[in-house]
């Protein structure tokens, strides 16, 4: 399970447009007179200020909007149509999609078909939460009309809020930064502390003056004194000292190098902000107008709904009625070899390990060996598999799908996917106490997950469905990962042109102490993915009728899924539903002694309450994949 809240940055293969030459430069480059890169420990040669984003001419946004320094697109390569691997949401803050969520391929056949919103769109309760931050604003700054520009934004809760970035009391003076100090908001619906929807609000970073800026914008991630902290390069606004902008947002992979070889003016002073919204990918803010006669907004808005509060289960044909007479028994054995309580024997090479090492920072993890396992697995069952590798850090990572092919015989482009994902995390219990990395056995998180999907190969092979099911293992979850594989995936799936009819994430579902009468559904918030959640507790209801289904709705306290891979999804409106046990952010106290610790062992797995929920998740993969009646299918 993802830490969120950690900030910033991991140099992985370099994303950005410009970038490719800088990635030569870092790896070969043997100059002795050039700065050395932290990274690599070699010396670099720098590359022209225009490769790293710096303006030569710095821009007067005094009374232009922020979007103008905006990112052109919300991935690296979106804006031609094509999709590069996002950035990690700790990397750098994703800007808010105001119009459609879609994949690049999708939307540029659906602009074609004039398939999409003319105006922004934004939910009733988002829009309200934000004209609350505006009076609070106005009343702190002692006004009684101007403007204020923002844009929504997810924060690190899952919450949507919104970032307010600028003021100005009449709309032809010049912006000014609402650069307010602590003490002023203390205790408002400002303070993060207080309200978990409080904006984000701007952070100027003297990055050449104070050394806890610069460390907090620059340092990688080991450098920290802290597990979960990383670097916020990502989310900064450089500015000369004359406020104009000379770079801004700029593609995380860019840290080492920018730190190394911008000219002083362009990394003395910074913002912090995440980046502004997007509307069908076009950078887009708002301006807020107050006066006595109230509040109204520029451009013009689509007023959405809200999301519902509850939803009935959708009753629908069982489809597994025979279930494996030794169900338990294999997945008891299974989630013990992924968490490397037992050692994996390997059936088709006879190879024997266990599986202790898998974080993917870890130089020597042992992942790829896991699914290494689980293809030789898949291949004892008769299952197809394909290996997706890519690298992050210098190494090799990959993520895993077995096919049990459909109708369409694997060539399905609606199929419908089981997901978990296949590292830990780092212990917090080692690393407070000794400071060392040392990643847990998570057989909670997520050997339970691991152990579902191997049972539904087991359980739905041979069968012939409408659809292709995908049995999808990701790898790099955790932190200091952060959803990589997902974001590796998404790119996959982009690529080929393949839009998933549903998406059945599983993520910790055998801790039953805070509830073994309950599970969570946590679905995203499209329409498609309301109508997973309803399947998915009619299964419920059916597979495990003492285990009671709880409706999460997105973006609320309750709901978990902003703290997976699921979110990835979400944020590119594909059908998704997260299945987990009964954890979410009201309730971390009650099971903080196991979480992300070397606790988190078969001791402390529920075995009869893991497996009623791998049951309704099966069922729940077989009914989406047996029918067309879906609005995602």
């Amino acid at each position: 399970m993802t830490l969120t809240r950690a900030r910033s940055s991991l140099r992985a293969l370099c994303r950005h447009a410009n970038c490719a030459s800088i990635v030569t430069i870092l790896i070969l480059a043997a100059t002795s007179s050039a700065p050395a890169s932290r990274f690599t420990g070699r010396p670099l040669e720098c590359p022209a200020p225009a490769d790293l984003g710096i303006r030569q001419d710095p821009v007067d946004i005094a009374r232009d909007s922020l979007a103008v320094v905006a990112p052109a697109a919300r991935g690296p390569g979106a804006s031609s149509g094509s999709l590069s691997v996002p950035h990690a949401n700790s990397e750098r803050t994703p800007p808010f999609e105001t119009g459609r969520k879609m994949l690049p391929h999708l939307r540029k056949s659906r602009l074609m078909n004039s398939a999409i919103s003319a105006r922004p769109a934004i939910r009733i309760d988002q829009v309200a939460l934000g004209e609350s931050h505006v009076r609070e604003l106005a009343a702190t700054l002692g006004l009684t009309q101007g403007q204020i520009e923002g844009w929504p934004t997810r924060n690190h809760r899952g919450v949507d809020s919104w970032t307010w970035a600028r003021y100005r009391e009449t709309s032809d003076a010049p912006w000014r930064w609402l650069n307010l100090s602590r003490p002023a908001i203390s205790g408002s619906a400002l303070d993060t502390s207080v309200d978990e929807r409080a904006p984000f609000l701007p952070r100027l970073r003297d990055v050449a003056g104070n050394s806890t800026d610069y460390d907090e914008v620059f340092r990688d991630f080991l450098d920290f004194r802290f597990l979960t902290m990383k670097p916020v390069f990502g989310d900064i606004i450089w500015t000369d000292a004359s406020h104009r902008v000379v770079s801004s947002w700029l593609s995380p992979d860019l840290r080492p190098v920018y730190e190394q070889c911008a000219p002083e003016n362009a990394r003395s002073l910074g913002v912090e902000l995440p980046q502004p919204a997007r509307f069908n990918d076009v950078p887009v803010t708002f301006v807020a107008t107050f006066n006595h006669d109230g509040i109204t907004w520029s451009p013009d808005l689509e007023i959405a709904p809200g999301i519902p509060s509850a939803i009935d289960p959708q009753p629908a044909d069982v489809q597994v009625r025979d279930w494996l007479p030794n169900f338990d028994e294999i997945y008891r054995e299974m989630v013990g070899i992924i968490s490397g309580a037992s050692i994996a024997k390997f059936p088709v090479s006879g190879t024997e390990m266990r599986f202790t090492r898998k974080n993917n920072a870890q130089i020597d993890h042992h992942l790829e060996y896991l699914n290494d396992y689980l293809q030789e697995y898949y291949k004892e069952l008769g299952i197809e598999t394909r290996r997706l590798p890519f690298e992050w850090r210098r190494m090799t990572h990959s993520n895993l799908v077995a096919v049990i092919p459909g109708e369409m015989q694997g060539r399905d482009p609606n199929p419908v996917i089981m997901m978990d994902h296949i590292d830990t995390a780092f212990a917090r219990d080692v690393f407070h106490s000794t400071g060392v990395r040392v990643s847990v056995p998570g057989a909670d998180d997520n050997a339970t997950a691991v152990g579902a999907l191997v049972l539904a190969a087991e359980q739905l092979r041979g069968r012939k469905f409408r659809h292709d099911i995908w049995l999808v293992h990701v790898t790099g979850e955790e932190f200091p990962a952060d959803d990589l594989g997902a974001r590796h995936f998404i790119q996959t799936l982009d690529m080929n042109r393949v839009e998933p009819g549903a998406i059945v994430l599983l993520d910790m579902i055998g801790y039953s102490k805070t509830s073994v009468t309950e599970f969570q559904v946590n679905p995203g918030d499209s329409r498609d993915s309301l109508a997973l959640a309803q399947l998915a507790m009619g299964a419920a209801a059916d597979v495990a009728p003492g285990l009671r289904a709880l409706y999460r709705p997105y973006g609320t306290p309750e709901s978990y899924l902003y703290n997976t891979d699921g979110i990835v999804f979400a944020d590119y409106g594909l059908p998704v539903i997260l299945l987990n046990e009964v954890v979410n952010r009201t309730n971390y106290h009650l099971r903080d002694g196991d979480y992300h610790q070397m606790s988190d062992n078969m001791d402390n797995v529920d075995f009869t309450y893991a497996g009623k929920i791998a049951r309704i998740a099966i069922e729940t993969v077989a009914r989406a994949a047996a029918t067309s009646s879906l609005p995602c299918l």
